[in-house]
């Protein structure tokens, strides 16, 4: 039996969930038809995760549909996560430009 989620207080995903719901609601959208645009966006979700994720309890959403369904509304991660959401300034003992350059050198992975 899995362990319901700790909760957290950030609030970031409670914010995000009713974001999706309003912005779901406002297009007269099923889950299937907000699963079937965030598919068509490139992340693969089944409607009862749409359902889970603006339900409680809540179900946690992966970043790639945080990308997906910002996209589907025409805006940005930060956008969506709104002015609450402090920008780390370090991760770990670099700072973010830090990690930025790192990463734009870094060799693409392939599978």
């Amino acid at each position: 039996m899995s362990r319901p989620n700790q909760p957290r207080t950030i609030g970031a995903e409670d914010r995000i969930a009713r974001l999706m719901r309003d912005a779901r609601a406002s297009r007269g959208w099923s889950c299937a038809a907000m699963a079937e645009a965030m598919t068509n966006q490139g992340c693969h979700i089944d409607p009862s995760a749409i359902y889970k994720i603006e339900g409680q309890p809540r179900r946690r959403i992966t970043v790639d549909e945080l990308v997906a369904f910002a996209r589907i509304v025409g805006s940005t991660v930060d956008e969506l996560l709104g002015e609450d959401y402090e920008q780390p300034t370090m991760v770990g003992d670099m700072t973010i430009d830090q990690l930025r350059a790192l990463l734009a050198d870094a060799p693409i992975a392939t599978i």
